[in-house]
């Protein structure tokens, strides 16, 4: 087993991880819906995919550096399908109305960010 597959494995490790914590706070106030709930949602599901879009970046760098063929594949098809999630996201944020500064401020970001 190649580090860089180790890498990649604890990159989505890491990434499940943090989609499953990006829930906790709409547990924590389920109370109390947000007007912009599910914009709020998408934002954080677009964020935690752009950061592991990130790690899946460098991932590739460094095994392109090490001239590991193998590796660079993987990481490359793991970059495709992070972009799709990417994309998905923003294309529902771009689809939703926002109807305050918070939802403004996610859909500002799919734009910007």
């Amino acid at each position: 087993m190649t580090k860089s597959t180790s890498t990649r494995r604890a990159i989505l490790a890491g990434a499940a991880t943090l989609s499953a914590l990006a829930i906790l706070p709409a547990l924590a106030v389920a109370a109390e819906v947000h007007p912009d709930a599910a914009l709020l949602a998408l934002g954080r599901e677009q964020e935690a995919a752009h950061a592991l879009w990130k790690l899946l970046l460098a991932s590739m760098d460094q095994a392109n550096a090490c001239h590991n063929d193998a590796a660079y594949q993987d990481a490359e098809d793991e970059f495709g399908e992070c972009m799709d999630r990417i994309w998905r996201a923003a294309d529902k944020i771009f689809a939703l109305p926002a109807s305050t500064a918070a939802g403004l401020a996610v859909k500002s970001a799919g734009l910007y960010g």
